[in-house]
């Protein structure tokens, strides 16, 4: 009887062990160390110094499938990142509003400063055309109107924004305007970002969004197409998402996504310069899909291995 437990109980035990290993199915390929392995967090325990060369002053590579982070650097560095106003601005308004409601563009949303669409004041406009401009353009008119009309001022806005991030649990994240534009005061980290859009991409209306090159655009009698500021979308295959911004030219950020062989990497490139913000984001994103592979290592339920133990 005794034995036949003891059997009993480490064939068990396998079957566990087995259930847990399928919950990382990201594993190296090629000459990568083979003592990369996953830990508690669900993020891989990387090499000390993989051969990846960037210039951006922090960044990070996700693989999306599991949220397994491959690749990262200065991830909690506090910065000023624009991009992420504009992503917490999209998903509140997104929750908080029908796509269909129109909103009123107030005089103090159409004296907003730094990149704009121009609009006048008294004109109207769907929530959802506003949440395009903001994000393939980043107009900082269509920001303050939306959060305007979201909350009944900017202040309240902002105050949702701040709340949504402790939600998320952001802990080094700090909004102080839905626009994105410097304050010495508003801060956030590659980490925090990853949390935000592990968020963001589970929105659908989000994804459709951040996914979209072009968008028609119509003012008045005339119309244009406002197209993404991601170049990424004309120059890497598989392209499907992204949100540049910045404050200044030579510190530009990019959150991206490309899909290949159905993986979705997810690269956020924080500070970079103009000319290198997006080979830093192609570097990690082909470092990502040539380096790494996705598979299944043992079926859940499947017995590894038997032992008779006498």
């Amino acid at each position: 009887m005794t034995k036949n437990r003891l059997r009993a109980s480490v064939i068990v035990f396998l079957i566990m062990l087995a259930a847990f290993q399928i919950s990382y199915a990201i594993e190296p390929a090629g000459n990568i160390s083979n003592d990369i392995m996953p830990t508690t967090d669900n993020t891989l325990e990387l090499p000390q110094n993989p051969v990846v060369e960037i210039n951006a002053r922090s960044a990070m590579l996700v693989d999306t499938a599991r949220w397994q982070t491959l690749y990262a650097k200065n991830p909690d560095e506090r910065l000023h990142i624009s991009a992420a106003n504009k992503i917490m601005t999209t998903l509140i308004v997104i929750e908080k509003l029908n796509l269909y409601d129109k909103v009123t563009i107030s005089k103090e949303a159409s004296d907003a400063e730094g990149s704009i669409l121009h609009l006048e004041a008294g004109e109207k406009y769907s929530v959802e055309d506003l949440l395009y401009a903001l994000m393939l353009k980043s107009a900082n008119d269509a920001a303050n109107a939306l959060a305007e009309h979201t909350a009944g001022d900017i202040e309240k806005f902002v105050q949702m924004m701040n709340t949504k991030a402790q939600e998320l649990k952001l802990n080094n994240t700090v909004f102080v305007n839905p626009t994105g534009l410097y304050d010495e005061n508003q801060y956030t980290t590659a980490s925090d970002l990853s949390l935000l859009m592990k968020y963001a991409l589970s929105n659908s209306t989000f994804n459709d969004i951040f996914s979209a090159q072009y968008k028609l655009w119509f003012y008045g009698d005339s119309s244009m197409v406002l197209s993404s500021q991601n170049r990424l979308f004309w120059s890497y295959d598989g392209t499907d998402g992204g949100k540049l911004g910045y404050n200044e030219k030579d510190k530009q950020s990019l959150i991206s996504t490309a899909t290949k062989s159905d993986r979705r990497l997810l690269a956020i490139v924080l500070e970079s310069s103009e000319q290198t913000v997006y080979t830093d984001s192609t570097t990690l994103l082909d470092y990502g899909f040539n380096t790494y592979k996705s598979g299944l290592l043992v079926a859940k339920g499947q017995t590894v291995k038997r032992h008779q133990i006498e």
